[in-house]
């Protein structure tokens, strides 16, 4: 009876020890896989050593690589090169620029090859401007959208001056006049008018 208890009880060690020694040889496992990692997504041949600025017109490449920059430096986690070519998230470089630069219609970042990040850029064309009561005038495009401060020699006799519809903030880039599609019905409304000859210089509209 004693003999098979201590029998019973032996057996129950040397899986628990059985055990113990898996999960360690795992975890010396993982660790090793994720040091392996940590150190490939260092090497050189698949970094990101250029960056490529296409298409900006108004902005400085030099202000547009300031904003990119600091996405490829440092690491994730501590572990992970940010300037891996596997691991950079293009996707949060081109909300950054957008969000910074509301007169960017639209932003393409991507790789070229394993050392090349090409940050490609359409601006906004101006389609008219919008004036607050304090006379200061800001671009927008042909959807109504607000984007950029305009000069004080742009007028309505170069665009439609539009006036009202959003609240005079202090800077309304960013913001839209009209609805997308209300603004387009209005501007093809416009377009009828000067066709028969009425062209139309100033819109203002209640907020």
């Amino acid at each position: 009876m004693i003999g098979r208890r201590f029998t019973t009880e032996r057996i129950r060690v040397e899986r628990r020890n059985r055990f113990l020694v898996t999960w360690l040889l795992w975890l010396i496992l993982l660790i090793a896989s994720v040091f392996l990692l940590s150190q490939l997504s260092h090497l050189k041949e698949l970094s990101i050593d250029k960056v490529s600025i296409r298409g900006a017109t108004t902005i400085a490449r030099k202000e547009i690589f300031g904003v990119v920059a600091p996405h490829l430096e440092g690491s994730y986690l501590y572990l992970f090169s940010k300037r891996n070519v596997l691991l950079l998230r293009t996707h949060d470089i081109e909300d950054e620029l957008k969000e910074l630069y509301p007169r960017f219609e639209k932003v393409n970042v991507s790789r070229l090859g394993f050392d090349v990040l090409s940050v490609n850029i359409r601006e906004r064309d101006p389609f008219g401007i919008w004036c607050n009561d304090s006379d200061n005038c800001y671009f927008l495009d042909k959807t109504g959208f607000v984007y950029a401060p305009a000069p004080t020699f742009v007028s309505g006799n170069t665009f439609i001056e539009y006036g009202g519809g959003m609240t005079s903030s202090t800077s309304p880039s960013g913001t839209r006049f009209l609805l997308e599609e209300d603004f387009k019905n209005l501007s093809t409304l416009f377009k009828d008018l000067d066709e028969k000859g009425m062209r139309v210089s100033r819109a203002s509209m209640e907020a």
